[in-house]
């Protein structure tokens, strides 16, 4: 993804900044804009920006018809995007699977069969959004056509980064671990229904029901 898309915070503060001044000529700082758009998406960008892009240009132009900022608050809302757009740039995209262990493991998926909100909760931390549990080679996972847990084979995680909690399991953490199939989740789930398992990690239990902030936890 090129760098060039940290511009577009950077003229959304100029625009502000003009604003508050009287300077007439802001319509040029919106052309320009577009171009910076448009050269990102040459150049290339993730699907992610372009969602951050599509979310934050949507509320500014629903915002703008509708409902009338003070110039503090669309300051607020530049500074806001601003470090949105930075932390989707800059953040890892390409993690590597931790390599098979004998202790219990955390899968992440990073594919793109997806719920919106689950998506919408990337932007704010990694770029996952399912969790699956590993251990040995086993794998505990949601099955998104029926919602129903499956048993399935480490090596069916193809589109998932599995990251080592270095907790072995024990009798109760296996009893629960195998408890989880066949359970119906509910949309969006996962994590709730996990966390039988979870929970019996100690200080790599989750602390939120967001795969991706949970992801960012462990590492």
């Amino acid at each position: 993804m090129t760098s060039l898309i940290l511009l577009l915070p950077l003229i959304g503060i100029i625009e502000v900044i003009l604003s508050w001044q009287g300077v007439q000529w802001l319509e040029i700082l919106v052309y320009l804009e577009m171009v910076v758009i448009c050269l990102c998406g040459y150049l290339g960008m993730t699907r992610p920006m372009w969602l951050l892009l599509t979310l934050f240009y949507t509320w500014v132009i629903v915002t703008d018809r509708f409902i009338a900022f003070s110039m503090q608050v669309a300051a607020i809302e530049a500074v806001i995007f601003g470090m949105l757009v930075y932390w989707v740039y800059k953040r890892p995209e390409n993690i590597h699977s931790d390599t098979p262990s004998d202790t219990v493991q955390v899968a992440f998926y990073k594919g793109l069969k997806y719920p919106f909100i689950a998506k919408l909760c990337t932007l704010f931390s990694y770029n996952v959004t399912g969790i699956a549990v590993v251990i040995n080679d086993t794998v505990m996972m949601v099955r998104g056509k029926t919602g129903i847990i499956e048993k399935r084979a480490r090596n069916s995680l193809n589109s998932w980064v599995i990251i080592d909690t270095y907790i072995k399991p024990d009798y109760k953490m296996i009893g629960a671990f195998l408890e989880l199939e066949g359970d119906k989740v509910g949309y969006g789930g996962c994590m709730k229904a996990m966390k039988p398992v979870l929970n019996l990690l100690g200080d790599k239990r989750p602390l939120c029901l967001s795969p991706a902030a949970y992801m960012e936890q462990l590492l």
